[in-house]
């Protein structure tokens, strides 16, 4: 039975495709386990990036360097939030949304909100999984580099949205 989807509901229409269709065979079983598997390679690259960045900081021997690894990807991703709600021009509100009349409570309210921004990264990047990644000398001394190349890249960009934004609103005259 064919229906075809001008003549019915989408509901009838999914219902008939759905119970008349084929069962899958063993090759389009592997095509979707290995459209799945490259999905997960990519969130691994990601945790080899973190992984670098995490073993940067062991290197260096320097104090709680896994704290420091989640504060340096949250640091970068709130950047790139600013620079998309600069290029959106949405309200400042949503960089950060707390507003107080007593500034230690806004500092405080800050604090907390980084905080569970740093939560939610320690439960995407697990210490452990970060400990098992087999990462070589020279990616570490290669992802450094790369790093202050696009800390310096972030920051030429937000400047450069900041002057756009200043002279849209008129606050900056050229």
């Amino acid at each position: 039975m064919h229906i075809t989807p001008g003549f019915v509901s989408a509901r009838r229409y999914a219902r008939a495709t759905i119970l008349t269709a084929p069962p899958q065979s063993p090759e389009r079983c592997r095509q979707y386990s290995d459209d799945f598997r490259k999905k997960l390679l990519s969130m691994t690259k990601l945790n080899q990036i973190v992984a670098t960045i995490y073993k940067g900081y062991v290197d260096k021997r320097l104090d709680i360097p896994y704290f420091r690894a989640m504060l340096t990807v949250v640091f970068l991703l709130y950047l790139h939030f600013i620079q998309i709600v600069m290029l959106i021009d949405l309200p400042s509100k949503f960089i950060l949304p707390f507003v107080s009349e007593n500034k230690n409570i806004e500092w405080l309210e800050d604090f907390f909100y980084f905080l569970g921004l740093v939560g939610i990264c320690c439960l995407f990047f697990p210490k452990s999984k970060l400990d098992q990644q087999q990462i070589s000398e020279s990616s570490i001394k290669r992802m450094r580099k790369i790093i202050a190349l696009y800390f310096v890249l972030t920051f030429s960009i937000l400047t450069l949205l900041l002057i756009a934004h200043g002279i849209k609103k008129g606050t900056i005259h050229i």
